[in-house]
């Protein structure tokens, strides 16, 4: 696929996640499009994630939050809508943790710190994989990789960080750029009929569900997100 856009274009990672996460998808945009996957830095809070993100990033840019990175995206724009024209969340929602949530989290920073984080996210692969690629021996070896990468002292600070995350599903009603929602077809850890009520409650929102994809669907189906960004970039070029 050929565009004339040019931009910069911001991609958060997920918990559990490194950059590399985006890999696939980045590959797959034209080169006229640049790309950026920092990592999110070991900070126990959104805010202070989402300052240090800023500070590295361009002065404008279209921004898509994956999973977690999307609670930092969405800090993001609430601190410097002036320098983001586009805004995305992949398999994301705004709202805060409830408390059965919160307690799960507290009960995985537990886990991580006696030393199982490995362990505890490698035998979750049911959960966050699409029923076709579960097993998959490339999709497990790139998980494992990334997973490592990203260690357990920056998996308790995000933990922390999420349960001290607050509700923006205010900020998004009151949203003046485009917005788009993506979702996998079998996401069982943010359900897709979430994703479409949340697309359905904002007028600018654009919903897009990518397809044979779980909670994973940047390792997944990486092909089907680039092209449903780049339409969407290419709707306000």
């Amino acid at each position: 696929m050929v565009t004339k856009y040019i931009s910069d274009l911001v991609l958060i990672p997920g918990l559990n996640n490194t950059g590399e996460v985006w890999d696939g998808v980045v590959n797959c945009l034209p080169p006229t499009i640049t790309c950026h996957t920092p990592n999110c830095p070991a900070l126990p809070n959104v805010e202070d994630i989402a300052e240090a993100l800023l500070k590295q990033l361009p002065d404008r840019f279209h921004l898509c939050g994956f999973s977690f990175g999307g609670y930092v995206a969405l800090s993001m724009l609430e601190k410097a809508p002036e320098r983001i024209s586009g805004f995305s969340l992949l398999c994301s929602l705004p709202y805060e943790d409830s408390q059965i949530q919160k307690d799960k989290r507290k009960a995985a920073i537990d886990l991580a710190q006696s030393g199982k984080h490995l362990e505890m996210v490698l035998s979750q692969g049911h959960l966050v994989f699409h029923a076709d690629n579960q097993n998959n021996p490339d999709l497990d070896a790139l998980r494992k990789k990334i997973v490592t990468d990203y260690g357990s002292d920056r998996f308790i600070a995000h933990q922390q960080a999420c349960i001290n995350r607050p509700d923006r599903t205010n900020l998004l009603e009151s949203l003046h750029i485009p917005l788009l929602i993506l979702g996998g077809d079998q996401d069982i850890v943010v359900p897709t009929e979430e994703l479409r009520k949340l697309s359905n409650r904002i007028k600018r929102a654009e919903f897009g569900l990518i397809n044979k994809a779980g909670h994973m669907a940047p390792l997944e189906n990486p092909k089907e997100i680039a092209n449903k960004m780049l339409s969407w970039l290419q709707e306000f070029s």
